[in-house]
């Protein structure tokens, strides 16, 4: 009787340090896997505020390459609209196009050489 008892006893040792194992080995994984999340979580931040600081570069932009715009084309264009994806559309006859030919290589050269002189400007008030 006490023969069975003591193995009994083993077979309820040995299960225990075996789900006692499967256990350690799930909060191992665990812990990578919070870790990895914490590093995604901060990535997501890191990207919102560098989208919002960008977004608020190019605050502005559209009132200031409308004005270089409309300079150059002699009023032809009256407005410039940039998206938050860089697409450009102008204002002619109170009608927005999406710049096609010539006028997108302006539009994008307009935009080129404001970005490029904000940047010169921004680096002499640093």
């Amino acid at each position: 009787m006490f023969k069975f008892q003591e193995h009994d006893a083993i077979e309820k040792r040995d299960a225990y340090y075996e789900l006692k194992e499967k256990r350690d080995a799930i909060f191992a994984d665990y812990d990578v896997l919070e870790t990895e999340k914490k590093a995604i979580d901060k990535a997501i931040n890191t990207i919102m505020d560098i989208s919002e600081e960008f977004s608020g570069l190019f605050a502005g932009i559209d009132g200031r390459v409308s004005d270089i715009l409309s300079a150059l084309s002699g009023g032809q264009y009256q407005e410039a609209k940039l998206d938050d994806e860089m697409h450009v559309a102008v204002k002619k006859n109170d009608h927005f196009l999406r710049s096609f030919g010539r006028c997108i290589w302006l539009c994008g050269w307009l935009l080129q050489r404001y970005l490029t002189t904000r940047k010169c400007h921004l680096c002499w008030t640093m």
